[in-house]
């Protein structure tokens, strides 16, 4: 772990945004933990690493994942319009039948590629 990463439980976090926080850059979720059904809209997790979490049927919605890594982690059926994935790493991530209108991957990573303007990463595992 990078010593910038906080630790962050999935449950404090999801209390944070409850209360108003929107920054979550720099956090660490690793536990692979649900966040199923979740809204966290219009959240930051720039630079953040979250590793494995499920997010299927989340609504992401103008969330920013800049710079993160979101490896295994599973967005299927999420809402993730007009979110920011551009220079993450998503190798193994999931997006099966996620709504990713206007989202962006430029520059992200998916299994050694480089995504470029407009592209959606692979929506399989």
């Amino acid at each position: 772990m990078d010593e910038q990463h906080k630790d962050l439980s999935l449950a404090d976090l999801i209390r944070r945004y409850r209360n108003g926080e929107r920054d979550f850059s720099w956090v660490e979720l690793t536990d692979g933990e649900s966040a199923r059904g979740i809204d966290l809209s219009d959240a930051i997790f720039d630079h953040s690493w979250i590793d494995s979490v499920d997010f299927t049927g989340s609504t992401l919605r103008g969330s920013s994942f800049r710079d993160a890594h979101v490896k295994c982690c599973t967005f299927d059926e999420a809402d993730l319009r007009e979110s920011d994935f551009r220079g993450s790493c998503v190798d193994g991530a999931s997006f099966i039948s996620a709504d990713l209108t206007g989202a962006q991957f430029a520059g992200a990573t998916a299994y050694g590629a480089e995504l470029k303007e407009g592209d959606l990463p692979p929506t399989e595992k």
